[in-house]
């Protein structure tokens, strides 16, 4: 007689399923918080970064075109050049120059106007070419964000034996007093080009 062996069921021993413990989603959150803390940080200094390198650039940009116009105008202008203060006075350095060219009467001029009165505070600066001062109208803006540095005067001339001395800086100030005003610009640090040049007219 045969007998045949039944197979035995499967035992399901699966074991008891745990929970997260609250050690464990302690430790989850803060390792959450602690990375994502990372990332927010490294987002906002590479957009600060970003501006900075932006900001450079226009500044940059703007001291190309500052030189191009000065070197332009002051080497076809005749001698002597006439630098003035804010009264039309004659003066040695200010913020700007009045000159002709050969053959014509028309007096031209370069000149920094601040909005605020304070020229040391490039943000609210602008720097104007106007190549007729008996007619108004014509002026052109050449750039803004600039200043003058040596002792308040961006242009020094003192007779028609000598260059004309230009020295500006564009982008942030040496002194930097309104921050936000500056960084609304420019951004954080200091992202400024200075300009110093010597142009003497050709005669």
């Amino acid at each position: 007689m045969f007998t045949t062996r039944r197979a035995k069921a499967p035992i399901n021993r699966m074991r008891p399923r745990r929970g997260v413990t609250l050690t464990e989603f302690l430790i989850a959150g803060g390792l959450f918080v602690i990375i994502a803390a990372g990332l927010v940080s490294l987002s906002i200094m590479v957009g600060r970064m970003q501006k900075g390198i932006y900001s450079q650039q226009i500044a940059l940009k703007n001291a190309k075109k500052t030189i191009e116009i000065i070197n332009r105008e002051i080497r076809l202008a005749k001698t002597p050049l006439r630098v003035v203060d804010a009264n039309g006075n004659s003066v040695q350095a200010g913020n700007r120059v009045e000159f002709s060219r050969w053959g014509e009467t028309t007096v031209r001029s370069i000149e920094i106007i601040s909005h605020d009165d304070d020229l040391a505070t490039p943000w609210d600066n602008t720097l104007i070419y106007d190549p007729d001062t008996n007619m108004s109208g014509d002026e052109v803006k050449v750039t803004k964000g600039i200043s003058a540095v040596q002792q308040g005067a961006a242009f020094r001339y003192t007779g028609a034996t000598t260059p004309l001395i230009v020295k500006m800086r564009t982008g942030d100030s040496l002194r930097v007093e309104n921050t936000k005003a500056s960084d609304a610009y420019t951004g954080p640090g200091m992202q400024g080009f200075e300009i110093n040049i010597t142009v003497a007219p050709r005669n």
